[in-house]
């Protein structure tokens, strides 16, 4: 089960795909219920850490299982790398919020506009994880330009 989310080699199926995905979610879901059944706000210094913390320690499994979703789908490394980019952003802001580092770092960032930057990378991840590893495997021929037919 462990080498599921740890390997990078090979393909993965949509149904494999979202199925793990669907695990990882799972894991930040149980954590947030575990602090809200220890009486522990949403938006405490606390929570927001642990949640912070959790994410970035999903962040290995998710490269992994989108990885080899690439691999077989065939997309350029550019599509894994614009992934990457994004997820890593995202995990990163919220590490900041969760830790309060802003101004330790030299950021000023005010809580609320920190807050929606990181939801707009999440909402980019999102839409670039619907938009590209949705498609079926072997339909990526089809999305090119150059292979429609004029």
């Amino acid at each position: 089960m462990i080498s599921f989310f740890t390997r990078f080699d090979g393909r993965a199926s949509r149904r494999e795909f979202w199925y793990g995905f669907a695990g990882l979610m799972a894991v930040q879901v149980a954590v947030a219920a575990l602090l809200g059944l220890a009486n522990i706000p949403p938006a405490e210094p606390v929570s927001d850490t642990i949640l912070a913390l959790v994410r970035a320690a999903l962040l290995v499994p998710l490269f992994a299982l989108v990885t080899r979703r690439c691999n077989d789908l065939a997309l350029p490394d550019s599509s894994l790398r614009q992934f990457i980019g994004l997820a890593s952003v995202s995990t990163l802001l919220h590490l900041v919020i969760a830790l309060r580092l802003g101004p330790a770092i030299g950021l000023s960032l005010v809580q609320p506009l920190a807050t929606m930057l990181t939801q707009l990378f999440d909402l980019a991840t999102t839409i670039w994880m619907v938009a590209w590893l949705t498609l079926p495997s072997g339909d990526r021929a089809s999305t090119e330009p150059s292979a429609r037919q004029p």
